[in-house]
């Protein structure tokens, strides 16, 4: 359990998340903004980044292979990344789902400078019909 506030987990969803999902996570009482609602449609990764970053956001991507190598060459060059949560692209509700456990489950200070997979938070009915 944890001890004090529960810090929630601020959601920055990368331009191939659908747009839905944000809209879904506010409309929960969850802090999340998508790449098209902060003007930053088309932006770098190393630029979607820095703006989370900056903004005190976790990413969520399906760009597992460059955010994995974007995570681990800030850490190498002496700068902690923002949470970063990759996933491979899923059905709108399993995506919702996964989300919402890890929001119940991990505060935004264990998150700070993650990598996470969303398939950690799958439910185990999903895992075993796979």
């Amino acid at each position: 359990m944890h001890s004090g506030p529960k810090l929630s987990i601020r959601l920055y969803l990368d331009e191939h998340i659908p747009l839905k999902l944000a809209e879904t996570l506010r409309e929960r009482g969850h802090d999340a903004v998508h790449t098209y609602e902060v003007g930053m449609g088309g932006a770098s990764d190393e630029e979607q980044i820095e703006f989370a970053v900056q903004e005190g956001r976790t990413i969520l991507t399906y760009n597992i292979k460059h955010f994995a190598q974007l995570h681990r060459r800030c850490w190498e060059t002496g700068h902690e990344p923002c949470g970063i949560v990759v996933s491979d692209e899923l059905p709108f509700g399993e995506l919702l789902s996964r989300i919402l456990k890890l929001l119940d489950t991990v505060t935004a200070q264990e998150m700070r400078g993650q990598l996470r997979f969303l398939s950690e938070f799958a439910h185990e009915e999903y895992k075993r019909n796979r």
